[in-house]
């Protein structure tokens, strides 16, 4: 799903999603995204990048900036 969403300076990535999407976390990590995430004993996570570069930090501690572009993906674990 592709939304454009409005937000504040500053805003933390986690409280956008979860104001924005059904969200499911564990220990500060996004599991499921509108009930889509990993089948159960399927090694995957969902990683997020920000305008084309992936996060460094959890959502829990990403500040969002205007214009930022956030891709979340479902991968398999490397």
């Amino acid at each position: 799903t592709e939304k454009e969403i409005t937000i504040e300076e500053n805003d933390i990535l986690m409280d956008v999603m979860k104001e924005h999407f059904e969200i499911v976390e564990e220990d500060g990590f996004i599991i499921a995204i509108d009930g889509i995430g990993p089948e159960e004993g399927e090694e995957k996570s969902w990683i997020y990048y920000v305008n084309d570069e992936m996060a460094m930090v959890g959502a829990t501690e990403y500040e969002l900036s205007f214009g930022d572009h956030v891709v979340f993906d479902l991968q398999p674990w490397e």
